[in-house]
């Protein structure tokens, strides 16, 4: 199997990728997701109520979890970010192959 070029790489992790991309975009525009995000900022709310700074090491396990809900609640955003930003490196790379 020959080598594949940097431009079919990038095509052919788009296809890889495609699948989530479709999924996290329902996902991002249906009713559930923003009930999600809610439901986090009011975890986040909870924890800091709950929990105050007591101590160095509290207040570093605290934004532990806090950047732990924040990164589940970024995952569909972050698929469809790195998607469109391949898809428009394989568009221009394409582009400027036909020129």
């Amino acid at each position: 199997m020959a080598d594949l070029t940097p431009i079919e790489k990038k095509q052919r992790e788009l296809r890889e990728n495609e699948k989530a991309y479709i999924l996290a975009k329902e996902y991002v525009n249906s009713e559930i997701w923003p009930q999600e995000r809610m439901q986090a900022l009011e975890k986040i709310k909870d924890l800091v109520i709950m929990e105050g700074y007591k101590s160095d090491g509290e207040a570093h396990y605290l934004l532990g979890r806090i950047r732990q809900i924040l990164e589940d609640l970024d995952s569909p955003l972050q698929i469809i970010t790195n998607y469109e930003r391949l898809k428009k490196s394989v568009e221009d790379e394409v582009a400027r192959s036909k020129r």
